[in-house]
């Protein structure tokens, strides 16, 4: 899976009342787990090439990981960020 993402500074820049956005969540879930317990599956992510987020295990009934990737990684017009299992 591939996901184009915007420049994110202007999250920075201008806080909220409750505070500022630090991080974008990409939230990557798969149904298949949960009635394949014998099954394993790393989940990384990349930022235009660059791991970002560490890596997640999918298995027994683990369906669903977040990613967290700091605003300020996303600091050009655009950049690709790229899920590999």
């Amino acid at each position: 899976m591939v996901l184009e993402v915007p420049k994110l500074l202007y999250l920075l820049e201008r806080p909220r009342s409750e505070g500022a956005i630090t991080h974008l969540v990409v939230d990557v879930t798969s149904s298949y787990f949960a009635s394949h317990h014998d099954c394993e599956c790393e989940v990384s992510l990349e930022l235009d090439g660059t791991p970002v987020g560490g890596t997640r295990l999918f298995h027994k009934w683990y369906s669903r990981h977040q990613f967290l990737v700091p605003v300020a990684e996303c600091r050009y017009q655009s950049q690709l960020l790229q899920a590999t299992a």
